[in-house]
């Protein structure tokens, strides 16, 4: 014997998925697309070490340098509200910074009298990436928030002297970590404040060259660069209510 649902059945069935979904999109698509600019200061900090496989009799040297900079953003992502009070924002970035970090020598460079050498540069031009937001609505109109994200930093690095002729430009995957909170300024207007701490893995950079005003034959550094930078930034978004 071969058992049929009534039709009632499938149909109340279909019914009530339908419902469901209709409930989850309704949901997740309650918020909109937004776009938004930003300013703020990082700490920029590098924990590099230099090594002179030339020169095996030259012990490793190590440097540990910081320092403050101004930065800008742009951003744009789309935040789902999947309950009452708690959301998801999903959004891309991209940070450019004019922080540079590193040492002077005191030589003075031939061809500008009086102008010291520049020995050792480490610079953070920009970055870009994705990171998600898990929000929890804390009183009406202000949302606190998490950060978890996916960074490219793009770096330059200048040594004129100190162990080498070294000039790299080179790009890392890192990851973002950090909190922060929006309320609403104005109509579809929001100000937001974020605290962000990203982590570089290792970078590794060979050079060989000719040290300035040395006979000596050309050497041979390696350089090894563990980047990081602790941001604060303050931004204007705006939601586009479709």
């Amino acid at each position: 014997m071969i058992l049929r649902k009534p039709i009632y059945m499938i149909f109340r069935n279909q019914i009530t998925i339908a419902v469901l979904l209709t409930a989850v999109s309704q949901s997740a698509f309650a918020n909109s697309l937004y776009a938004g600019i930003g300013v703020g200061v990082s700490d920029f900090a590098d924990s590099q070490l230099i090594t002179a496989p030339t020169a095996p009799e030259a012990a490793p040297t190590s440097h540990d340098y910081s320092g403050l900079g101004l930065l800008s953003s742009v951003i744009t992502g789309y935040r789902f509200d999947l309950t009452k009070r708690f959301n998801l924002g999903l959004e891309a970035f991209l940070t450019g910074s004019n922080n540079q970090i590193g040492v002077d020598d005191i030589s003075i460079d031939s061809a500008n009298s009086g102008q010291p050498i520049t020995a050792m540069k480490v610079s953070q031009r920009y970055t870009y990436g994705v990171r998600i937001l898990p929000g929890y609505e804390i009183v009406p109109n202000v949302v606190g928030h998490a950060i978890v994200g996916v960074s490219r930093g793009v770096f330059s690095l200048i040594d004129n002297g100190a162990n080498s002729q070294a000039k790299s430009n080179f790009g890392v995957y890192g990851y973002q970590l950090g909190l922060g909170a929006s309320t609403v300024l104005l109509k579809n207007l929001d100000i937001r404040l974020d605290v962000i701490y990203t982590k570089y893995p290792n970078n590794h950079y060979t050079t060989t060259g000719q040290l300035p005003n040395s006979t000596s034959p050309a050497q041979t550094a390696s350089y090894y660069d563990s980047l990081s930078s602790f941001d604060t930034v303050l931004s204007l978004t705006y939601r586009f209510n479709f």
